[in-house]
């Protein structure tokens, strides 16, 4: 038995021998990874980037909060949603930190006083009232919109457009973070 581990132990450096000069032609990456700059197009300019999400479609979305503005990238050129006080499909003003896509194809944007709904495929916004942060959003699996900030969660359901608020107080904020 002690022969037979001492033969174990004398091909484990051989195994490894083995393995080192086989690993010489292994790499995890060889190749550079490559990267294309989006520079813009001719009139458009990003500024400070602050959300960004892909649709179904593949179209990229940024917000572009410096700019205070939405812009739809496809692959070749840029479309710019902002808010225009004379279109009544413009987006709403807003901070524009976050940005969220749906598996319906739209996208959501918390604005000034609500949320914003763009629809990727045709470009119309439509816009849901409500009074909550705009520091995050989300779309749920069951098409819901969750969006919260500051000490205000609120959950909007797009076929009724009706909206549900949630306080949240310091002790639940206390508790969650026990609980973790």
């Amino acid at each position: 038995m002690i022969n037979d581990l001492l033969n174990d132990v004398k091909a484990i450096p051989i195994f490894f021998l083995t393995l080192l000069l086989c690993s010489k032609e292994i790499c995890a990456q060889e190749k550079p990874l490559a990267f294309n700059l989006v520079t813009g197009s001719k009139d458009v300019s990003v500024g400070k980037v602050t959300g960004i999400t892909q649709d179904k479609w593949g179209y990229m979305w940024f917000v572009d909060q410096g700019n205070h503005r939405l812009i739809r990238y496809d692959g070749y050129r840029m479309r710019v949603f902002k808010h225009n006080p004379s279109d009544t499909n413009s987006i709403n003003p807003g901070h524009f930190e976050c940005i969220a896509a749906n598996s319906s194809g739209n996208v959501w944007l918390p604005v000034d006083g609500g949320v914003d709904k763009i629809n990727s495929a045709t470009g119309v916004v439509t816009h849901y009232k409500s009074k909550m942060g705009d520091e995050a959003i989300l779309v749920d699996h069951l098409g819901f919109v969750w969006v919260g900030g500051g000490d205000v969660l609120c959950e909007i359901d797009p076929k009724t457009g009706k909206s549900v608020h949630f306080f949240i107080t310091r002790m639940i904020l206390q508790r969650l973070a026990a609980a973790t």
